[in-house]
């Protein structure tokens, strides 16, 4: 994984493990990753953590994928196979195989609740707002500098707690996934162009 020295820029893409967790809203950043990846034509690769045993270890692993920004920097786009609560695992692995990569150019993209489907915006530190997620990151890097790309996916009538939990591990729904697909993504890769992200 020498190439990876050479990344500039991190996407790293939330979500639960494949293949029954692909399409929930949860998952979005995740969703949103494989979508890069497929404008791209960037195929992923293998990523797991130093040392023996690290590397047959399920929370370890996730997969990377390279690509050149409009100003040809290297960018990893990067998706783990850990649940959502163990998202730093995986993550803090990744990060030892990079060269020192700033806090200001690491984005974690992942699902918001609070956001309007089609809704999307980057924030820059500050706390987890209750993302396991994020929280996780947080725990395993030792830090909350990093900056969140936040994809709204709305909030179910109820604040009931199963009720939101069943509401965010729930498929996308045919015609969410094909506006996803065709109108806000695009949406997101003109807005992370315009910030010389992508």
């Amino acid at each position: 994984m020498s190439n990876l020295k050479n990344t500039i820029k991190i996407l790293y893409g939330l979500g639960n493990p494949s293949p029954n967790y692909d399409k929930t809203l949860h998952s979005i950043g995740k969703v949103y990753i494989n979508h890069l990846a497929r404008v791209y034509k960037a195929e992923f690769k293998q990523s797991r953590g130093k040392g023996f045993f690290a590397a047959f270890n399920f929370a370890n692993r996730g997969e990377y994928a390279l690509i050149r920004n409009s100003k040809g920097e290297q960018v990893a786009l990067f998706k783990s196979d850990s649940f959502m609560n163990l998202s730093g695992v995986p993550y803090k692995q990744f990060l030892k195989n990079c060269d020192t990569i700033q806090y200001a150019n690491q984005y974690i993209v992942h699902d918001d609740l609070e956001s309007k489907p089609g809704k999307f915006k980057i924030k820059n530190g500050g706390s987890p707002e209750g993302h396991n997620g994020l929280k996780s990151i947080i725990d395993s890097i030792g830090s909350k500098d990093f900056q969140r790309l936040k994809i709204g996916i709305g909030r179910p009538d109820s604040k009931d707690p199963e009720v939101v939990a069943n509401y965010v591990t729930s498929n996308i729904s045919s015609e969410e996934y094909r506006r996803y697909k065709e109108e806000i993504f695009p949406q997101i890769d003109e807005f992370l162009k315009k910030n010389n992200i992508l």
